[in-house]
C-alpha cells in the first residue's frame, strides 16, 4: 500500500481550506446583505438538515469506535452514554433552538431576516457543526481506547459538547438571546 506524502500537499490542503473558509465567511462581512433576500422556511430547514447529518455522523462514529474493541461493559457504557449525548444534542436543537430560530426569523423584517440568516444560520451554525464533529472524535477516540489513559485531544472533544449548542444545552432560555 503506497501513502501520499505528509508534507508540502497537506499543507496546501490545509491553506486552501482555510481560504475557502475567509471567502465565505468574511465575504459575507465585506460584501453586506444589500438585496439579499430569504426565504424563512427553506433557510432552516435547510440548515436543520445538515445539524442531523452531523448527529447521525456522530451515531456512526460511535459504532467505528466501538467496532474496533473487543465487546465488553465499558464499551456498552461509553456507547449508551455517547447515544444519549447525541440525543440531548437533538433534543436541544430541534425542540429548542430550530423553532424559536425559525419562528424570530419568520416574524422579523426582510433585511432583519438577511441578518438573522447571516449572524445565526451561517456563522453560528459553524460552531454548532464543528462542536458536534469534535464530540464525535472525542467518544470515538475514547471508545477505541475505554480501558486506557484519554490523551488531552479527546478529553477536550468529549468536554466540548457543552459548547455544541448556544448556551449549552441545559440552558433551553438562551435562544431567547437577540441573535434567535
Amino acid at each position: 500500500m503506497r501513502t501520499a506524502p505528509a508534507g508540502p500537499r497537506r499543507r496546501t490542503r490545509g491553506s486552501q481550506g482555510l481560504a475557502a473558509l475567509l471567502v465565505d465567511y468574511g465575504g459575507l462581512l465585506a460584501r453586506g446583505v444589500k438585496g439579499w433576500r430569504v426565504e424563512p422556511g427553506h433557510f432552516a430547514e435547510r440548515h436543520s438538515a445538515i445539524v442531523i447529518i452531523a448527529l447521525g455522523e456522530s451515531i456512526v462514529s460511535l459504532g467505528v469506535g466501538a467496532g474496533r474493541e473487543r465487546l465488553g461493559v465499558g464499551i456498552i457504557i461509553g456507547a449508551l452514554l455517547g447515544i444519549a449525548t447525541a440525543a440531548a444534542l437533538w433534543w436541544a436543537y430541534f425542540d429548542v433552538v430550530a423553532i424559536v430560530a425559525e419562528r424570530r426569523l419568520r416574524s422579523a423584517s426582510p433585511l432583519d431576516q438577511v441578518l438573522i440568516a447571516r449572524d445565526s444560520y451561517t456563522y453560528l451554525h459553524l460552531a454548532i457543526i464543528a462542536g458536534i464533529i469534535i464530540f464525535s472524535i472525542g467518544v470515538k477516540q475514547t471508545l477505541a481506547g475505554v480501558d486506557a489513559h484519554l490523551h488531552a485531544v479527546p478529553a477536550t472533544a468529549l468536554c466540548w459538547r457543552r459548547g455544541a449548542l448556544p448556551g449549552g444545552a441545559q440552558r433551553p432560555q438562551a435562544p431567547q438571546r437577540r441573535f434567535l
